[in-house]
């Protein structure tokens, strides 16, 4: 069975377990997973199931797997994190900041010079 098959295995187990939330999902080519997008309580959380889990499972055994990973307890207690389904179990992705975020962040360079410090290169020594 092709992982998009399975894939939709997971998305109706989702609307029967989170009946008054909204559930959609697509692929993501640059993860090569399935990205679940799931507003619930007024929050986004998203779930990624990798292909390799896919490939991994029968079609018969997504839903008892899902079950024992308590998938469905997770996003209710979980906050925004996103959550990734492996074949040892749940991950959750923490959003950290640390060097890497602040490389990432780009100071805007302006042609003026700095306020309160004296230009010293046309500066005439006494």
């Amino acid at each position: 069975m092709p992982y998009q098959d399975k894939a939709r295995l997971i998305f109706d187990y989702l609307i029967t377990k989170l009946p008054s939330s909204s559930i959609g999902h697509k692929w993501d080519a640059k993860l090569k997973a399935e990205n679940f997008f799931i507003h619930y309580k007024k929050r986004l959380i998203g779930v990624f199931v990798p292909k390799v889990f896919f490939e991994s499972i029968g079609a018969a055994d997504i839903k008892a797997k899902l079950e024992d990973f308590r998938l469905i307890s997770c996003i209710q207690q979980n906050g925004n994190n996103p959550i990734v389904v492996t074949n040892s179990g749940l991950s959750f992705k923490t959003k950290r900041k640390g060097p890497a975020d602040r490389r990432k962040t780009k100071i805007p360079v302006t042609n003026d010079r700095r306020i309160g410090k004296p230009d010293r290169r046309n500066r005439k020594s006494p």
